[in-house]
């Protein structure tokens, strides 16, 4: 992959500085994700397919993509597919209740890159589906890829749509930053890769951003709180501090 130049240097800067990332272990326990905050063009999308194939590589066959539209699959297969990566891409939870018969999953489904939007993920599952009707799509993807012991990789591409996450009234916040908060707490040994080219544009904007350790256990910071009133005092010195 290296030597036909599938992936530029920067691409593959990123997938290399993750993978390292993705070796510590928070204070808290949970394991350390990372963020891709590259401008258009430079190639996110093959950064992540990158990252997920050097787990696939690695004995890891279960992973989750999250992005804002159904229609960004067909680039996402394309990414993946043009470094090497041959893993079967899943259409959403939505494919999962249509191949799943009275004795579960078929052996297809059961491995590959569940790819979801985010508004599927704040959606209950039909009704009619062999699951239970009342679980939701979150409790679904959890199910799907073995709960807390999932070592995979949690993808949540043009992550800005969390944005509305308050730390202080949880339930005050939007339906999408309370799910992609409460997956990686379910979660915690995923490794997580926050991915947007405006997720810092707004400091306050970062409070989904759990597993950077930039604030809590074993952190500078206690909470968010104490972490953003501290960047916002240093003025733009503070934000180029979280850039670095």
């Amino acid at each position: 992959m290296i030597s036909e130049g599938k992936l530029s240097s920067l691409q593959l800067t990123g997938c290399l500085y993750a993978c390292q990332r993705h070796q510590i272990i928070l204070a808290n326990g949970s394991r350390a994700g990372y963020f891709i905050g590259d401008a258009a063009g430079v190639g996110k999308g093959r950064q992540i397919s990158g990252i997920i194939l050097d787990n696939y590589s690695r004995g890891r066959t279960k992973h989750i993509w999250f992005s804002i539209s159904t229609d960004l699959i067909v680039d996402a297969r394309r990414d993946l597919s043009d470094i090497g990566c041959h893993l079967k891409v899943i259409e959403g939870a939505q494919q999962l209740d249509r191949e799943t018969k009275v004795f579960g999953l078929p052996k297809d489904f059961r491995d590959g890159i569940v790819f979801s939007t985010y508004a599927t993920l704040v959606s209950s599952v039909q009704r009619g589906s062999f699951v239970a009707g009342k679980q939701s799509r979150l409790q679904q993807l959890v199910s799907w890829c073995g709960g807390a012991d999932f070592e995979g990789c949690l993808i949540f591409d043009e992550c800005h749509k969390a944005k509305n996450f308050d730390p202080r009234k949880e339930q005050n916040s939007s339906k999408v930053a309370l799910a992609v908060t409460t997956l990686q707490r379910l979660l915690p040994k995923a490794r997580v890769v926050y991915c947007s080219a405006t997720g810092v544009s707004d400091v306050k904007n970062m409070a989904f951003m759990e597993r950077l350790g930039l604030w809590g256990q074993g952190a500078a910071f206690k909470n968010f709180e104490k972490f953003y009133d501290t960047i916002q005092s240093k003025g733009l010195g503070g934000h180029d501090l979280i850039l670095s």
